[in-house]
């Protein structure tokens, strides 16, 4: 069924949902099962809008999206002889695309999430010189993937800082994760994202964006900071998580050194970015380490956010047996 293989559905399923039950369940009039077998027909074509880099969603902010995968679009080669599939052809299968004019130089990172924690999630970020689709420049390549969903190459996937790679070949060998580094991005410059589903051609993912750049209509900076940013102008810098990995029986604690006394909110989000744990603390001036009160969490990939009235900080924590 089309709710089952999209795993968790998009708010805007509802109505088709609602629309496709009426017509299976009542079948009350021929003029009814018209309009249901339109609109699904419409959506359709509207999710498909986006399969093609000519036709990509333009956004001008770094608000969260969610989108629908639900094919290869127009042109099924425009992701072939990509730098991290070892020129392997005809590997889009189903895919979304996402173009963006950079209007502040920074640095910019995003993370994927499939709605689907079975889901190999694999994506391409081109640089366009003439903002022409025929004329663009690999500048991150994610092709990893694995057997099992709690693999460090399955889940999220992304640019995430601390992270050096701007490839990921095909499979997971030792070592290897999900994640490449950040871009550093020129005012000006455009961009096109194309995600690729390779193993399901319908399904939904959910995309957060951050970092310093801005785009077209930002107004807010996503500061991400590190334990190299000791006097940061935004009040904290997040450091180490310690131990990472950290055992399920002795959880884990994150360091954080605030410039003035303040209070944070912290965030525990598994790999399918499902909220686990969320607590505020309070922060002294100077340093602090928070424990995070993981005890008891399944082996598995999490994310920890530290969100502050300035900044947001993202990091990642291992968990194993």
């Amino acid at each position: 069924m089309l709710n089952a293989a999209l795993g968790s559905p998009l708010p805007s399923f509802w109505l088709y949902l609602f629309l496709t039950c009426h017509c299976n369940n009542f079948r009350i009039m021929k003029h009814s099962l018209l309009l249901c077998f339109l609109f699904s027909i419409s959506y359709s074509l509207v999710a498909q809008d986006y399969a093609d880099c000519s036709t990509a969603l333009e956004i001008c902010n770094k608000q969260p999206l969610i989108l629908p995968l639900l094919g290869p679009g127009n042109d099924a080669t425009e992701l072939d002889n990509a730098p991290c599939f070892a020129g392997l052809p005809s590997i889009e299968t189903s895919s979304a695309w996402i173009r963006w004019q950079v209007a502040q130089s920074g640095t910019l990172w995003f993370i994927i999430y499939p709605l689907n924690p079975v889901d190999d999630v694999d994506f391409l970020l081109y640089h366009l010189p003439s903002g022409n689709c025929a004329e663009k420049s690999s500048v991150r390549c994610m092709a990893a993937g694995d057997f099992s969903i709690n693999s460090s190459c399955m889940g999220p996937t992304g640019l995430l800082p601390g992270e050096v790679d701007t490839n990921g070949p095909p499979g997971c060998a030792v070592g290897q994760n999900n994640f490449l580094a950040p871009v550093n991005v020129l005012a000006g410059e455009q961009y096109v994202l194309a995600i690729n589903n390779f193993s399901s051609v319908q399904d939904t993912l959910r995309i957060e964006f951050c970092g310093t750049a801005l785009l077209g209509c930002d107004t807010i900076m996503c500061q991400v900071l590190d334990a190299n940013e000791p006097n940061s102008t935004n009040g904290l810098s997040v450091g180490l998580i310690f131990p990472n990995p950290a055992s399920a029986e002795n959880g884990a604690s994150v360091q954080i050194n605030a410039s003035y006394a303040q209070v944070v909110n912290i965030r525990i989000a598994d790999s399918q970015n499902l909220t686990l744990k969320q607590d505020y603390q309070v922060l002294s001036e100077g340093a602090n380490t928070i424990p995070l009160h993981t005890f008891k969490f399944p082996a598995g990939i999490y994310f920890v956010t530290v969100i502050s009235e300035k900044t947001m900080v993202t990091k990642r924590l291992v968990i194993t047996n």
